[in-house]
C-alpha cells in the first residue's frame, strides 16, 4: 500500500498524477484540513473516476470534516485520520 502525503495547495490534477504514477494497487491518500482538494465534490469525483480507470483502489485518510463528507460520498474506505 503506496501512502501519499497531499499538500495543501496541491490541485486535483497533481494528486491525480501522483495517483497513476504509483507502483501499488492501493493508494492512500493523507489529506491535510483545509485542503484544496476539499473545494468541492468535483475534486473527489476526478479522483474517483481517475483511480477506476487506472485500476487503483483509493483509501482516504483526513482530519477534515468536510474533505472527509466529500470522500465518504466518493469512496467507501473514506476514514478520520490523525492529526498532522
Amino acid at each position: 500500500m503506496k501512502k501519499i502525503l497531499i499538500r495543501k495547495e496541491e490541485s486535483v490534477a497533481d494528486v491525480v498524477e501522483k495517483i497513476l504514477d504509483a507502483k501499488d494497487g492501493n493508494v492512500v491518500l493523507v489529506v491535510p484540513r483545509g485542503s484544496a482538494l476539499a473545494a468541492g465534490m468535483d475534486t473527489f469525483h476526478t479522483l474517483h473516476d481517475e483511480a477506476e480507470r487506472a485500476k487503483k483502489n483509493i483509501f482516504i485518510e483526513t482530519v477534515d470534516a468536510k474533505a472527509l463528507a466529500m470522500a465518504k460520498a466518493q469512496f467507501q474506505n473514506a476514514r478520520l485520520g490523525h492529526q498532522q
